[in-house]
C-alpha cells in the first residue's frame, strides 16, 4: 500500500505512479499477455513483418532466362538483364530475329535444268566394195576361177547385191573378140567395216572359145 499526499502534488504524483505500474507490467508480461519480454516497434513494419527486399529480385514462373551473347547463365544480376531482352523480343534475341528475316527474305534456289541427252546416232549404212581381183586356170579352156574380197566400209550389214564378171575371149594373136557378162549373189552378209573373199569358176559357152582361144575375166562391178 502507497500513501500519497492529497491535494495537487498527490494527485500528480499518482499519475506518475500509475504510469510506472504500467511499464512494468509491459516489461513483466510482454505486449501479448505472456512471459516472453517485450520489444518496442520502432519504424514502420513490412507487409507480413519481414525485412524490406533490397536488390533484383527475379520474377516468378512464365520468363524463360536466355543468355546473350558473352553474358552469364542463369540467375544472378547478368541474367535479369537477358530475361528483360527475351521478354520484349516475342521472337527470341535480335539476332535470331536477323536470322529468320533473313531466311524469310531469300528466295528459293530453284533446281538446274538436267542436261538434254542427244539422241544416239544410227550406224552408217552398208557401203559394200570389191576389189582384189585374182585368176587362175581351169580344166576347160572356155572357164576360170576368179576370187574377188567384198569390203563393207558402211556401219550396217550388207545383206543383198549382185556382182557381175565380163570375161573376154581373146584369139590366138591376142585378139578381144568378145566379152560375156556372169551375173552371181554377193555372199551377205558383209558386215560392217568387215571384208568377204570368195572364188567362183567362171565358164562361157564352149562354142565361143575354139582351139587356140582362151577366155580372161577382166571386170567386175557390183549391182
Amino acid at each position: 500500500m502507497v500513501h500519497l499526499p492529497s491535494g495537487r502534488r498527490g494527485a500528480v504524483l499518482a499519475a506518475a505512479s500509475a504510469a510506472v505500474v504500467c511499464l512494468g507490467a509491459l516489461a513483466t508480461f510482454g505486449p501479448d499477455g505472456g512471459t516472453d519480454p517485450g520489444y518496442l516497434a520502432v519504424g514502420p513494419a513490412g507487409p507480413t513483418g519481414t525485412a524490406p527486399a533490397t536488390g533484383n529480385v527475379p520474377p516468378d514462373g512464365g520468363v524463360e532466362w536466355v543468355p546473350l551473347d558473352g553474358g552469364p547463365a542463369s540467375g544472378g544480376p547478368g541474367a535479369s538483364a537477358s530475361a528483360s531482352a527475351s521478354v520484349r523480343s516475342p521472337g527470341g534475341t535480335p539476332r535470331a530475329q536477323g536470322r529468320a528475316s533473313a531466311s524469310a527474305s531469300a528466295p528459293e534456289a530453284s533446281p538446274s535444268p538436267s542436261p538434254s541427252r542427244s539422241p544416239s546416232s544410227s550406224p552408217a549404212p552398208a557401203r559394200l566394195a570389191v576389189g582384189g581381183l585374182t585368176r587362175a586356170a581351169s580344166d576347160d579352156r572356155w572357164c576360170e576361177y576368179v576370187t574377188v574380197t567384198f569390203t563393207n566400209t558402211g556401219g550396217q550389214p550388207a545383206t543383198t547385191g549382185t556382182v557381175t564378171f565380163g570375161t573376154h575371149i581373146i584369139g590366138l594373136l591376142g585378139i578381144d573378140w568378145a566379152t560375156v557378162e556372169t551375173d552371181e549373189a554377193v555372199p551377205v552378209p558383209v558386215e560392217g567395216g568387215a571384208k568377204k573373199e570368195k572364188t567362183w569358176e567362171i565358164c562361157v559357152d564352149a562354142w565361143r572359145v575354139p582351139l587356140g582361144m582362151h577366155v580372161e575375166t577382166q571386170d567386175v562391178r557390183l549391182s
